[in-house]
C-alpha cells in the first residue's frame, strides 16, 4: 500500500481492529449482570422479556442498521461514519449507568446496536480502502482475530466487573469515546475513494458473489450459535452443570479461530478463496461430527477446538473474497449487507435451535448442522476443481 509517511498505518491498524471488536461488548459486558438487574428491577412488568430484550436487541438493530450505515459510507464519508458510530456508540451503551427503568435500558440497547452497525461497517471498509492484496489479507485476518480476542476477554472482564454492581461494566462503554477521539487524530478518508463517489452507481457490483457471500456469512453464524445455545444443556445432562465448564466450552472455539485468523493471510497465499471455503466448512463439519459421535464432555472439547479453526478461517475469507472484487466507491455497502446477513443469523439460530432441542437429541442436533457444512465443503472444493480444470485446458 502506498501512502504517505506521515500516515501511521500501525495506529490506523490498531482503532480499527478495536472498533471491530467492541461488537463483542454488546451481549458480553451485560450477560454477568443479568441476575442482578433482575433483582433490581423485580417489580416491573414483564421484567424476563425486558431483560431478554437488553441482550438481544442490539443484534436487530445492527441488522438493520448496517446497510443504511454502508450506504452512508458511500455516498458521504467513511470516516465520519465510524466517529459517529464509536460516539454513539459511548454514549448509548454508558446510557444504563443512570437510567432506572428497564425500558430505558432497552431503548440505550437499540441505539447501541443502530452504533455498533455503524461502527463495524464502516471500520470494514476503511481497512479495504487502506490495504491492498495480500496487506489486506492479513488486515482482515487479524480484525477476525481481534473480534475473537474479545470474545474470550470481554466475557471475563465483564464477570469481574459485575462483582462491583450491576451498573459497573456499562462503564467500559465510556472507552469508546476515546477511541473516537484517537480515530480523529490518526485515520484519514481516501480521496481516490471520495472521488469515485461522486456520481457512483451499482454498476460492476457483483451480485451474484455478494447473494453468496451473504448467505455464507449467515449460515455460518447459525452454525456457531448452537455451542452457547446448545452447550450448557448438554454439559448438565452430562452431570456438569458448572458454569465455568460451560464458558470454558464456549470459549474455545473464540481461541481457535484467533490462532486461524491470524494465520488467514499465510494461507490465503496458497489457496484460492474457493479452497479455503471448502477448508473452513470442513474444518467445522469435522468438529461437530466428533462432538456428535463421541460422547461426553472430552469429546466436546475436542470438536470444539477444530470447529473453531474452521470458523476463524471463514469470516476473513469471505470479507477478502467479495470486497477484492467489489468497486472502490461500493466497498461500504458491500460490508454492511455482510454484516446484516451476519446478525440476522445469530437471531434466526434461537428459532432453529429450539425447533431441533424439541425433535431430536444433542448429538443429532451437531450430527446434521455437520451435514450441512460438509455440504458446503463440498461445494468449495468442487468449485475449485472446476477453476483448476479451465486454468488447465486455457
Amino acid at each position: 500500500m502506498a501512502q504517505p509517511q506521515a500516515r501511521d498505518e500501525k495506529a490506523a491498524l490498531s482503532i480499527l481492529l478495536v472498533a471491530s471488536s467492541l461488537t463483542i461488548l454488546a451481549g458480553a459486558l451485560v450477560s454477568p449482570a443479568l441476575p442482578a438487574m433482575k433483582e433490581r428491577f423485580a417489580d416491573a412488568a414483564n421484567v424476563d422479556l425486558l431483560l431478554t430484550l437488553v441482550l438481544t436487541v442490539p443484534g436487530l438493530s445492527i441488522a438493520i442498521a448496517a446497510p443504511i450505515a454502508g450506504l452512508a459510507a458511500d455516498k458521504i464519508d467513511r470516516l465520519q461514519v465510524l466517529l459517529i458510530g464509536l460516539v454513539l456508540y459511548g454514549l448509548s451503551g454508558a446510557s444504563a449507568l443512570v437510567l432506572d427503568s428497564l425500558e430505558a435500558i432497552v431503548v440505550g440497547r437499540v441505539v447501541l446496536g443502530l452504533a455498533i452497525g455503524c461502527t463495524m461497517t464502516s471500520a470494514t471498509a476503511l481497512i479495504t480502502d487502506y490495504w491492498d492484496g495480500a496487506q489486506r489479507q492479513k488486515a482482515m485476518g487479524l480484525q477476525a482475530a481481534a473480534v475473537g480476542v474479545g470474545g474470550v476477554c470481554y466475557p471475563l472482564l465483564a464477570g469481574v466487573l459485575t462483582e462491583f454492581g450491576w451498573r459497573t461494566p456499562f462503564l467500559v462503554y465510556l472507552t469508546a469515546l476515546a477511541l473516537a477521539v484517537w480515530a480523529a487524530r490518526k485515520l484519514w478518508e481516501m480521496p481516490r475513494v471520495a472521488e469515485q463517489r461522486v456520481g457512483s452507481t451499482t454498476a460492476g457490483f457483483p451480485v451474484a458473489l455478494a447473494a453468496v457471500v451473504f448467505f455464507l456469512g449467515f449460515l455460518a453464524m447459525v452454525v456457531l450459535y448452537a455451542i452457547p445455545l446448545r452447550t450448557p444443556f448438554y454439559l448438565t445432562d452430562l452431570g456438569y452443570p458448572s458454569p465455568t465448564l460451560a464458558a470454558l466450552a464456549i470459549s474455545l472455539p473464540s481461541l481457535m479461530s484467533v490462532v486461524a485468523a491470524l494465520n488467514f493471510g499465510r494461507l490465503r497465499a496458497h489457496l484460492s478463496p474457493e479452497a479455503i471455503l471448502g477448508l473452513s466448512f470442513g474444518c467445522m463439519a469435522s468438529g461437530y461430527a466428533v462432538v456428535a459421535a463421541v460422547p461426553g464432555m472430552w469429546g466436546l472439547y475436542l470438536g470444539l477446538i477444530v470447529f473453531g479453526a474452521g470458523f476463524g478461517l471463514n469470516g476473513p475469507n469471505l470479507m477478502s473474497w467479495l470486497q477484492s472484487s467489489v468497486p472502490a466507491d461500493q466497498r461500504g455497502r458491500a460490508a454492511g449487507g455482510y454484516t446484516t446477513c451476519v446478525f440476522f443469523g445469530q437471531f434466526f439460530s434461537t428459532f432453529v435451535y429450539t425447533t431441533l432441542a424439541n425433535v431430536g437429541s444433542f448429538s443429532q442436533t451437531f450430527a446434521l448442522v455437520a451435514m450441512v457444512c460438509l455440504a458446503v465443503s463440498l461445494l468449495g472444493w468442487l468449485a475449485t476443481a472446476s477453476i483448476q480444470r479451465r486454468l488447465v485446458s486455457s
